[in-house]
């Protein structure tokens, strides 16, 4: 992909990501006030709650497009506050932003139809990156409402292109994280 086109197509994400209206649910008071100030500089909208009760009813209340909470929290916890989400709108993005690694956890938040999964840590390079992967989602939604026809207008050597990036951006990650890279990643567009 040319330096134009990747341009391109990070201008178009950026966009979208400023159009975002985020829902984020997290009860201890310094990770929800660093996550906040992160956000800030990539979503238009910040709405905070400091438990599952109150991140429904900003839910309820303000129709965010992206949601994403701690699961651990007092009065109401973040998978039922989901299914309660989900009950209003099977569409919503959500993310789960939480230190439990448990795999049945994740099962079930996979079953409800979360659209990703942070274990906490993360460093601000992988929220972006998760956050323009939502962004397309975001623009296929509302593809008409931001004045978007076809947000994927990529020939074969482009495509290709774009892949080779995300493989090397993914490999990346994965030595931060693991110390190791891995010894193959496919990535389709």
């Amino acid at each position: 992909v040319s330096d134009t086109s990747m341009g391109w197509w990070r201008m178009k994400l950026d966009q979208a990501l400023q159009k975002m209206k985020v829902l984020y649910v997290e009860d201890e008071e310094i990770t929800q006030k660093l996550i906040k100030k992160l956000l800030s500089k990539y979503v238009g909208r910040i709405i905070t709650a400091s438990n599952g009760e109150e991140g429904l009813a900003l839910y309820i209340q303000e129709k965010p497009d992206l949601v994403i909470t701690d699961l651990n929290m007092p009065l109401m916890d973040g998978m039922t506050m989901i299914q309660k989400i989900r009950e209003l709108d099977s569409e919503c993005l959500v993310i789960i932003y939480s230190e439990l690694e448990d795999l049945e956890i994740v099962l079930k938040s996979v079953d409800i139809g979360i659209a990703k999964y942070w274990i906490k840590p993360l460093t601000e390079d992988e929220i972006v990156i998760s956050l323009q992967s939502l962004a397309v989602n975001f623009i296929k939604r509302h593809s008409e409402k931001l004045g978007y026809d076809n947000i994927l207008m990529l020939n074969r050597p482009e495509k290709l292109e774009l892949e080779e990036q995300i493989k090397k951006i993914l490999t990346g990650i994965l030595k931060r994280r693991t110390g190791k890279g891995p010894m193959t990643i496919q990535v389709f567009v």
